[in-house]
C-alpha cells in the first residue's frame, strides 16, 4: 500500500544510532552496538524490510538485522535513509558469483556486485528519495555506472527506476533470475576490476 499505519510508522521512527542522511552497515557494525541499541535498530530495519517484501508480493523479507548479522551475508552492505526522524529507506548490497547465460549460449563466470533489496517507506514514495538513496551508494562503492551492478529478481517498478534514470534496458534473461544489463558487456576491464575489488569489501568510508 502506498501508506503505512500509525503503528507501522511508530516501527519506523530513527533509533539514536542512526545517523540523519544516509548511512552504511555492515554486521559487524551492527554487533559492536549494545544490545538495546542494536534491538531498536531491528525494530525499524525489519519492519522497512517487510514492507519491502509486501511490496514485492514476496512471502518473506529478504532484508533484517539478523540475516545481515549472520555469516551467509557477510560481505553485504546496508545503506539506511533516515528523514524527519524516521527510517526512509534502505538499500543492500553484497558480492555474489554467478554463472551468466549469454544469449548466444556462452557460459560466463563473473564475481559482480549485486543490488539485492530496495526500498523506500510506502508514504515517501516519488520524492526523489530512492534516486538520493542510489546514488549514495553509488558513489560510496565507487561504482561508475548502474550497468556493473547486477540486480536480484528486480521488480517491474525497479526495472522502470533503472530505465528513466540510468538508460537500462536490453538484458538476456537467466535461470536464476539475476539481471545484468548488456551495457555492463561494453564496461572496460579496469573498471570491472574496480568493481570487484568494492565486491569484496575495498568500498571508500562513507561520509
Amino acid at each position: 500500500p502506498p501508506w503505512l499505519s500509525s503503528r507501522a510508522m511508530e516501527a519506523l521512527r530513527r533509533p539514536t544510532c542512526l545517523p540523519t542522511g544516509v548511512s552504511v552497515w555492515t554486521g559487524a557494525e551492527v554487533e559492536a552496538l549494545c544490545a538495546e541499541e542494536r534491538e531498536a535498530l531491528s525494530v525499524c530495519v525489519d519492519s522497512l524490510g517487510a514492507a519491502s517484501a509486501d511490496a514485492q508480493q514476496l512471502k518473506q523479507a529478504l532484508t533484517s538485522v539478523a540475516k545481515l548479522r549472520s555469516p551467509s551475508q557477510r560481505g553485504h552492505r546496508l545503506y539506511l535513509l533516515c528523514l524527519d526522524e524516521r527510517l526512509a529507506g534502505l538499500l543492500r548490497v553484497g558480492p555474489k558469483h554467478l554463472f551468466y547465460y549469454s544469449g548466444g549460449g556462452e557460459i560466463v563466470e563473473m564475481d559482480i556486485l549485486c543490488v539485492l533489496d530496495i526500498c523506500v517507506a510506502p508514504g515517501l514514495w516519488r520524492r526523489g528519495l530512492g534516486k538520493l538513496l542510489f546514488s549514495e551508494m553509488l558513489a560510496s562503492e565507487n561504482v561508475p555506472d548502474a550497468a556493473c551492478l547486477a540486480y536480484d529478481r528486480p521488480s517491474p517498478k525497479m526495472m522502470s527506476f533503472l530505465c528513466k534514470h540510468y538508460g537500462l534496458k536490453e538484458f538476456a534473461e537467466q535461470p536464476n533470475r539475476f539481471v545484468v544489463f548488456d551495457r555492463y558487456f561494453g564496461q572496460k576491464e579496469g573498471e570491472k576490476e574496480a568493481l570487484l575489488g568494492s565486491a569484496l569489501g575495498l568500498h571508500k568510508e562513507h561520509v
